[in-house]
């Protein structure tokens, strides 16, 4: 009876159970370092393939701007108002540029020209950061197919032409105020020291003070070229002020040119979306064509189906009443 127990038992932990030692050393294993390390490693490894793609999907859905509650490009909508709003900051600007009569409210300008210049900028690197969405966007087939993508691109077409437009008249605003600055100054020269040749003129525009001093002070009219002096010396300072002005205003245009390339590589992503939509109507198109050839092949196969088993089955009633003809008779 013993050695049946025995059995019993060793036949219960062969099947359900292990030994101690046994379960010792494998659970030691399940747990050794060297697992541990490549569990933690895989695990690593699974998780950054997850978070990057969840990031790709999480960037997409922020560019677009729609939010869990259906919020439609929120983000989207309110940077597009802030650069409007901008923009008519600087119209406000050329038109107030353009009022300027006198010296005083030509230097009361100095400040809101460089304030301007810098909504000029920010307008600038929107736009390339809205460009460069657009591009990522455009990436991706099915959002480049998409009307919020459409909604998007038009967007950004219609602030970009509308910045450049005013961009242009605040530039010609600013090179029109800088040549009447200069024309003026030109003319209180030529009146301390009508004898002044262009060159001299130019240089004492261009130098300053002590050049304009040194070709003065010899005059007789000593006092009328001192106030001149200091009128002059003004206007000049207000002179580099704007051309200064506009020599940062040209390099922003030459920083927008990126716009135009970026445009042009929207171009092509949008262009190559619609030869891809128009490929796959093409092939749906053939291929609808050869399904509706093999539908109508089938039906012909099926309309002579059913007409030969009608005749078969009219010819099998004709013998069966000849039958029945023969038997009555």
């Amino acid at each position: 009876m013993n050695d049946r127990l025995s059995e019993v038992q060793t036949n219960q932990l062969g099947a359900g159970q292990q030994s101690p030692a046994l379960s010792l050393h494998s659970t030691d294993s399940a747990h050794s370092p060297s697992s541990l390390k490549h569990k933690k490693k895989f695990k690593k490894e699974k998780k950054v393939k997850i978070s990057k793609k969840a990031k790709h999907s999480q960037l997409e859905t922020e560019i677009l701007g729609v939010t869990e509650d259906g919020e439609f490009m929120a983000d989207f909508f309110t940077k597009v108002g802030e650069m409007k709003k901008n923009i008519l900051i600087i119209e406000e600007t050329t038109h107030k540029l353009n009022s300027v009569t006198t010296q005083k409210g030509l230097d009361n300008m100095s400040t809101l020209l460089s304030e301007t210049n810098c909504y000029i900028a920010q307008i600038r690197d929107d736009l390339l950061t809205m460009g460069k969405e657009n591009t990522i966007l455009g990436d991706n087939p099915k959002i480049a197919q998409s009307s919020e993508y459409m909604i998007r691109v038009n967007a950004f077409n219609s602030l970009k032409s509308k910045f450049f437009e005013t961009a242009r008249h605040y530039e010609e605003s600013q090179l029109n105020a800088r040549n009447k600055e200069k024309e003026s100054i030109e003319r209180r020269i030529k009146i301390v020291n009508p004898s002044a040749t262009q060159e001299e003129v130019d240089e004492m525009i261009e130098l300053g003070e002590n050049v304009f001093e040194q070709k003065t002070l010899d005059k007789k009219r000593h006092a009328e070229a001192k106030e001149a002096l200091e009128k002059v010396e003004d206007q000049r300072i207000q002179l580099h002020q704007l051309e200064q002005s506009i020599m940062e205003l040209h390099q922003l245009f030459l920083d927008m040119a990126l716009l135009v390339d970026e445009q042009g590589e929207m171009i092509n992503v949008i262009e190559a979306n619609v030869n891809k939509t128009v490929q796959y109507v093409a092939e749906a198109n053939q291929e609808l064509k050869i399904a509706l050839k093999y539908s109508n092949s089938a039906r012909k196969k099926v309309a002579f189906l059913v007409a030969g088993v009608v005749a078969g089955v009219a010819a099998g009633a004709g013998a069966i009443a000849a039958k029945f003809a023969l038997i009555g008779v």
